[in-house]
């Protein structure tokens, strides 16, 4: 984790401090951050391919930093979209750089990989949002966070696979929001603790809830019956929505001709949809606890990621016979 002043350097040409003198300087950096951060999925893991990891850390380095000067607490709201305008800049090279780090890696990245500037650009436009957040009065809006905030990803990673294409881009979307909609679920105790909840006001609505109460700090024992049962229904609906985008997203696995890709996002698919399990689990207790997954869950995981890998297969098989049958 970077101080304030660590990340205002890192928002400058040169780095401030952590500025480099080579390509593999650079690319050192960004593995680092890459591996003292925790994520719900794999970063640059071994089902990546050595020479294409550099890519994944650059992008996921660039990612991080903006993320974290979204979400500077000792900034105000004008100081980090600043910070963020000077993030673009930095990216676009309208702002020419001398030593970052990140921007040193994501230079090469995009060169190599023939990366448009346009996803990284989304991406910015939901830490934006972040840094100014407002409560979502529809699942539309969303899902319009989670076209800026993580549908990028999954285009990032096809086009660094060189498979980026109209045919996957619909799967791609569903797995990446199907995996922020996850996270924003789980973490449902932890936003409440700031005041903030990713619960469309139509959703609370629907079920007889209002953000206000359930914002407020009283125990969950002290609240109504009405209101616990209403909550772990609205809970279940969510998770629910989520798991039949997981479901969708799927269908982009038997399209992907990279063993390792494919095995890399069974993974990540298998792994967000046992946190989801463990979130609808908990019920109306999601205000107050975050699920965590354990041993019992990892087998959970493996059996659904050798599910999916074994339809992968069988699916791609299958295409292949009718594309050559006379």
């Amino acid at each position: 984790m970077f101080s304030s002043l660590e990340l205002q350097e890192l928002a400058t040409p040169t780095g401030g401090q952590f500025q480099v003198a080579t390509l593999q300087e650079a690319q050192d950096f960004c593995v680092r951050i890459a591996r003292t951060h925790y994520e719900n999925f794999p970063v640059g893991s071994l089902l990546v391919p050595k020479h294409l990891q550099p890519h994944v850390y650059s992008v996921y380095a660039f990612a991080r930093i903006a993320d974290d000067i979204a979400d500077e607490h000792d900034c105000t709201p004008e100081e980090r979209l600043r910070a963020l305008d000077m993030v673009e800049r930095l990216l676009t090279g309208s702002e020419k750089t001398a030593g970052n780090p990140v921007f040193a890696a994501l230079a090469h990245t995009i060169h190599t990989c023939g990366i448009p500037y346009t996803p990284l650009q989304r991406l910015l436009e939901a830490f934006r949002m972040d840094s100014t957040f407002t409560a979502p009065r529809t699942m539309e809006d969303v899902l319009f966070y989670c076209e800026r905030s993580a549908n990028p990803v999954g285009e990032l990673v096809l086009r660094i696979f060189g498979l980026w294409n109209d045919e996957r881009r619909a799967y791609s979307d569903a797995v990446c929001t199907a995996l922020q909609l996850a996270n924003f679920w789980q973490d449902i105790a932890l936003d409440r603790a700031k005041g903030r909840l990713f619960i469309p006001a139509t959703w609370l609505e629907r079920h007889h809830l209002k953000a206000e109460h359930l914002l407020k700090k009283e125990p969950l024992h002290e609240r109504e019956d009405r209101e616990r049962a209403c909550l772990e229904a609205c809970v279940q609906e969510l998770c629910q929505f989520t798991m039949n985008l997981f479901t969708d997203g799927a269908k982009l696995l038997p399209l992907l001709p990279s063993l390792r890709l494919r095995a890399e996002i069974a993974l990540t698919i298998a792994g967000g949809t046992q946190i989801l399990r463990r979130t609808a689990a908990l019920g109306n207790n999601i205000l107050v606890t975050r699920p965590a997954l354990g041993t019992k869950d990892g087998l959970s995981i493996a059996r659904h990621w050798v599910g999916l890998m074994a339809a992968s297969f069988w699916r791609r098989n299958s295409a292949r016979t009718h594309s050559t049958t006379p």
